[in-house]
């Protein structure tokens, strides 16, 4: 018999999820390591891993779908405008 994080951590790979996270909690997981915290609620949403910046406190965020678009608009924004002014490479971008 399956567990329940079995079951998530299947879902979250069919669905090419990274992990879960609870925009109320302040907290996220991968799904290498699910509820680390062993309480995963029915708060938890799947998301993706977000890219961070240089210097960043944490070792990873989970988000939402639009979180993660709306950073590599950024990142592509970023990406552009160097090259526009003779920058082959941008700090804290990695595409």
């Amino acid at each position: 018999m399956k567990t329940v994080a079995q079951i998530v951590r299947e879902y979250l790979d069919v669905n090419g999820y990274d992990g879960l996270y609870n925009v109320d909690g302040e907290c996220g997981c991968t799904k290498d390591d699910l509820a680390p915290c062993c309480e995963m609620s029915d708060e938890c949403i799947a998301g993706y891993l977000l890219p961070l910046s240089d210097g960043s406190e944490y070792a990873f965020v989970i988000g939402s779908r639009s979180a993660l678009a709306a950073t590599l608009e950024c990142a592509e924004t970023a990406i552009l405008l160097g090259r526009q002014h003779g920058l082959e490479k941008v700090k804290g971008v990695n595409r």
